[in-house]
């Protein structure tokens, strides 16, 4: 199914590590030297530094996974030499094993990965201090730690999650992250609001601060917003003792943008009402405190690094809208009839802006801000696309429900509304798709298709591709329902209902080949011959979606197809069910769990019909009909015979 849920814990989203001192130039062939060998702490951290500043010019593959272990072994050595005691070392430890963790391997290793970097970084949370000696002010490095902890709590929940664990674990993860997340927004909103303070207070004195002017190319932030110290030694050369995250308004953001993600996740991880209703309350008044830092920082961009506060303005622009649809999803209240024409009609407006604004936006890509520009605005196509997919499943879920009560002038309007949500959503993830090549054209990715499953060539404008098929394949089965057909939305009639379904065949199809997976279009064969991408659990997340969505394809063809075709439709679904078999049943492989839990199938409830337990769960069991049950059944028999 597919996850439209943000997480902050991608590697992105770490905060920079603390950089140790250098003890002089860099040593050649640092992959050499045995990790025993280091007697000094300081030189193992400069070490490991380096190591990992190699891993990350690799990125991916097996040479940037080398670089990432020994950096860590390294890092791990200066700890010991400190007997424990050495913040830098235990959050730097901590920050190579999360990537290594979400960039790299799948559970169960993840998650022990994830659970010894919680470990770590709690650790060195209680090695550092938490304010200022100086002014009481918050320690910035304190608070990188924290924040990184947090990632580190919501990724671990977000994987549980994956391979289908829903428990108090999970959730205990959630509200850990929150509370650590709550801590890191107040000690940023103190800081923010002691600069305002400052700042009064030298108008109010009349005191003439002379601007220091500081050439270009010699700035105190350098690019990535981070706070640089250094020192000279005795021969006056300059070292660069460590790096922490700015305290900006930009930063302030983020945070508030981590805590809403990890609030919607814990919403979603099947918490009860009581619960659900103090942290739809606890998202509103964050919201309200990003309100605040708009109203207090009009000049928010001018105070962040370049282009941050438009990043991070872009990331909450359809918060609002997240949780409305949040709460349409637990109809906390009981009263969805009324609420969802109530939150969807302001959505659906938003979705038609959001499309003017495509035919007129237009950015320079030879330029930084234009490249930048570009980013945010195909990340709020995205997000409003995911929504209003969302959104439309709802919709269409209530009026199934709705049905069986009979015909109305309501259910007519919902039908509707439900076919608008729909057309624009299509429009929206279309809008994506031309930015992206856009951006893609402009960075040198380029759009060139992988072929024969090689996963670790794809890079990631390939995967966001496939995401974007994905959802445009889901859309296509969404406009292929019968309750759009027989005169309720004029010009839609069977022959329009085959034509989609085509095309969601063909955008699954699309979004396979995008990731390297054209073979399993191709005649099976005995063995699997997939490689587990790069990039961890959310990787391989895009590879499942993409099958589910051409599983999902295929069945609505095979049952809506007549004579011939119904056949060659049914025949390909064969064909691609025993390649995804392969698959699933590589029982030495650890992407294989991760697989049947995507699908479901390591649920150990609802056994019958696991394959559509959450497409029954959001659109109804109204929306699949007998026939379709009967193929889903037989499916998932083969995919997993032992369990039936």
């Amino acid at each position: 199914m597919m996850t439209s849920q943000a997480n902050i814990g991608s590697s992105s989203n770490l905060r920079r590590p603390k950089r140790t001192k250098k003890q002089g130039p860099a040593k050649k062939q640092l992959d050499q030297i045995p990790v025993s060998s280091y007697s000094d702490p300081e030189e193992a951290l400069d070490a490991g530094i380096q190591l990992e500043e190699k891993a990350e010019r690799f990125a991916f593959g097996e040479k940037a996974l080398k670089y990432y272990n020994l950096s860590f072994q390294v890092y791990q050595r200066a700890l010991q030499l400190r007997n424990g005691n050495d913040a830098d070392a235990a959050y730097n430890a901590a920050r190579v094993l999360y990537i290594i963790a979400t960039t790299f391997t799948l559970p169960p290793s993840s998650l022990k990965h994830l659970q010894d970097a919680i470990q770590l970084f709690a650790n060195a949370l209680a090695l550092s201090v938490p304010v200022s000696a100086i002014d009481g002010s918050p320690n910035a490095f304190y608070l990188d730690v924290q924040y990184n902890l947090a990632s580190a709590q919501s990724t671990l929940a977000d994987q549980k999650q994956r391979i289908g664990e829903k428990d108090a674990d999970v959730q205990a993860l959630y509200q850990q992250a929150i509370v650590n997340l709550e801590n890191v927004l107040q000690g940023q909103e103190i800081v923010l609001r002691r600069q305002l303070e400052q700042e009064a207070e030298d108008r109010n004195a009349e005191i003439e601060r002379a601007p220091l002017l500081v050439p270009e190319g010699e700035q105190d932030e350098n690019e990535d917003g981070v706070s640089i110290d250094t020192t000279s030694d005795s021969e006056g050369a300059t070292r660069t003792e460590y790096t922490t995250s700015l305290i900006t308004p930009a930063s302030a953001l983020e945070t508030i943008s981590s805590l809403h993600s990890t609030l919607l996740a814990l919403l979603d991880s099947g918490v009860d009402n009581e619960v659900a209703l103090s942290t739809f309350a606890h998202a509103a008044n964050n919201l309200a405190r990003a309100e605040s830092v708009f109203i207090s920082f009009p000049d928010g961009e001018k105070r962040s690094p370049e282009n941050e506060w438009m990043e991070q303005v872009a990331a909450l622009r359809f918060a609002k809208e997240e949780i409305d649809i949040a709460k349409l999803l637990r109809d906390v209240q009981g009263n969805i009839s009324q609420d969802l024409m109530f939150y969807a009609v302001p959505i659906l407006t938003q979705v038609t802006s959001v499309l003017e604004e495509s035919t007129k936006n237009t950015f320079d890509m030879a330029t930084t801000n234009g490249r930048a520009a570009q980013k945010v605005y195909l990340q709020q196509l995205e997000q409003m696309a995911d929504r209003t997919l969302q959104l439309s499943r709802l919709t269409i879920g209530h009026i199934y429900s709705r049905t069986s009560q009979g015909a109305n002038d309501y259910v007519q309007a919902l039908i509707e509304l439900a076919w608008q949500l729909c057309t624009n959503a299509s429009k929206v993830y279309l809008s994506a798709l031309k930015a992206l090549d856009a951006s893609s054209n402009a960075s040198g990715s380029g759009n060139t298709v992988a072929v024969l499953g090689t996963a670790h060539s794809i890079n990631p404008s390939m995967r966001r591709r496939a995401s974007l098929y994905t959802g445009l394949s889901t859309v296509s089965i969404l406009r292929s329902e019968v309750l759009f057909v027989s005169g309720a939305i004029d010009g839609v009639d069977e022959n329009t209902r085959k034509t989609l379904l085509d095309n969601a065949r063909i955008y699954a199809r699309k979004a396979l080949a995008e990731v390297g997976l054209t073979w399993m279009l191709q005649q099976p064969k005995t063995t699997s011959r997939y490689t587990a991408p790069h990039g961890g659990v959310d990787s391989l997340n895009v590879d499942t979606e993409a099958a589910m969505s051409l599983f999902r394809a295929l069945i609505k063809r095979a049952v809506t197809l007549d004579g011939d075709a119904a056949q060659v439709a049914r025949n390909e679904l064969e064909l691609f069910t025993e390649n995804v078999k392969s698959i699933v049943t590589a029982t030495d492989a650890e992407y294989a769990p991760v697989w049947l839990a995507s699908f479901g199938l390591l649920s150990t409830t609802g056994a019958d019909l696991r394959l559509l337990n959450e497409v029954i769960g959001e659109e109804g069991d109204s929306s699949i009909s007998d026939e379709e049950k009967q193929i889903w059944a037989a499916v998932e028999q083969q995919l997993i015979p032992q369990q039936q």
